[in-house]
C-alpha cells in the first residue's frame, strides 16, 4: 500500500511529465499522428523520456493534446493499477 506522501509525489511527478510533454508539443497543429508529434518534440529539444513516451503512441490521429496525454497515461499505468480498478 502506498502512503499518502508517496501518492502525492507520484501525482506531482505525473503532472510534471505531462507539462513537459505539453511544452514539447506546443507547436503541433492537431489532428496529428505520432511521427509528427515525435518530430516536433525532438525539434523542440524535448528530453529523451518525453520522446520515448511519444514513441509508445498507437499509429492513429490525435485530435488534441488531451488525447495524447490520455493515451500516454494509459500506457504508463502499472498493470496492478488496472487490476485494482476492475473490481470497482
Amino acid at each position: 500500500m502506498h502512503s499518502s506522501a508517496s501518492i502525492a509525489a507520484e501525482a506531482a511527478a505525473r503532472q510534471d511529465f505531462k507539462q513537459r510533454i505539453e511544452a514539447a508539443l506546443a507547436q503541433v497543429n492537431y489532428p496529428a499522428h505520432p511521427p509528427i508529434l515525435i518530430e516536433t518534440a525532438e525539434q523542440s529539444g524535448a528530453a529523451s523520456d518525453v520522446v520515448a513516451a511519444l514513441r509508445t503512441l498507437p499509429d492513429e490521429a490525435f485530435g488534441s493534446f488531451s488525447e495524447v496525454a490520455a493515451s500516454i497515461e494509459a500506457a504508463r499505468k502499472p498493470a496492478g493499477d488496472l487490476d485494482q480498478n476492475c473490481g470497482r
